[in-house]
Order: C-alpha cells, then sequence, then structure tokens
C-alpha cells in the first residue's frame, strides 16, 4: 500500500504528491529561518521504539547542517524519567539494554512492553531463546503477559505491598545467594 500526502486547507484534507509535500516542508521551514533565523527550528528528538535511529543517528546531521538550535536532545519519555529518578534518588546503576539478553529471570513491572518498549521486546525475546523466564506483573492481561511464564494480576496500587515483600525475601535470602 502507497504512502500517501495531505493537506489540511479550509479544515479538510486533499491529497499531494511526495513532491508537493517536500516543497511545502520546504517553503514553510525556509521561511521560519529567512524571518527568525536557524536557531527558530528546534529539533525535536524521541527514542522510543525507533531507538537509535531517531537518537541522533541522522536527525543531528541534518539539523547541525540546517543551523538548527542544537540542545541537550534528551529523549522526552525517557530522558525526563532520567532526569526525575536521578533528582530523587541520586545517581542508580542501570543495566545496559543488551544486558537484557543474558538475563536468567526478567520481571516487566507496569509496563506493556510489547506496546511501549518494542526495543526492549527484542531483547526479552532472546532472553527467553537463552532459557530465560519472564514473569509479567499488571493488574491488566496486557500482550506481553501473553508471552510470559507467570502473570501476577496485582490490584490496582497494591504492587507496592508485593515490592516490599519481595525486598523482604531478598534480604532473607542475603546478597551472597542471590549474584
Amino acid at each position: 500500500m502507497p504512502i500517501r500526502c495531505a493537506i489540511r486547507t479550509a479544515g479538510k484534507f486533499e491529497r499531494i504528491t511526495w513532491n508537493q509535500a517536500l516543497a511545502l516542508i520546504h517553503q514553510r521551514v525556509g521561511g521560519v529561518i529567512d524571518r527568525f533565523g536557524p536557531e527558530a527550528v528546534l529539533p525535536l528528538n524521541y527514542a522510543g521504539p525507533p531507538g537509535m535511529l531517531a537518537g541522533d543517528s541522522m536527525s543531528q546531521r541534518f539539523f547541525h547542517r540546517l543551523g538548527a538550535t542544537q540542545l541537550n536532545r534528551t529523549p522526552w519519555c525517557g530522558g525526563v524519567r532520567s532526569a526525575a529518578y536521578s533528582a530523587t534518588f541520586g545517581a542508580v546503576p542501570g543495566t545496559p539494554l543488551l544486558q537484557v539478553s543474558l538475563a536468567q529471570l526478567i520481571i516487566v513491572w507496569g509496563n506493556n512492553a510489547s506496546v511501549c518498549n518494542l526495543h526492549l521486546m527484542r531483547q526479552i525475546n532472546a532472553a527467553k531463546r537463552n532459557g530465560a523466564r519472564l514473569v509479567v506483573i499488571d493488574p491488566r492481561r496486557v500482550q506481553v503477559a501473553e508471552q510470559a511464564h507467570l502473570q501476577v494480576p496485582v490490584r490496582p496500587g497494591t504492587d507496592v505491598v508485593l515490592a516490599w515483600a519481595l525486598a523482604v525475601e531478598l534480604e532473607r535470602l542475603g546478597g551472597d545467594r542471590l549474584g
């Protein structure tokens, strides 16, 4: 199925060609640059499912050549979360994404990774092929739960009790047995 372009005029969309769409984008972005300068163009960064493709592999070159605003282009969702977490708890080491495929147990807690973390799902599936067990903790029967060895359907708001119970059990087992 071919991808189509459309432009909205008078509250309705009408089809246009790719060449018309590119010419329109060039005209409008060029108009902003002519009027306000290239710094008026602000790149939007997003590093969700596209991962490294969106994470500055080509876009940074394009916007730099354009002369657009150069910011700390942290991804919106992960960047904001990371900044908030660090500001609240301080620096906490994490697990690099590629290490997930080496895990023996993966717990997906309150995250429909099949929809929201496609880059993570690739690593989870690799770990499962290597014998890892997958546990999903979520009150909903989310898509990733269909692939899990165990789903724990906690009631909304009660997962903190489960977290405390797990923390107590991990403390009881001791760090030596876990490492």
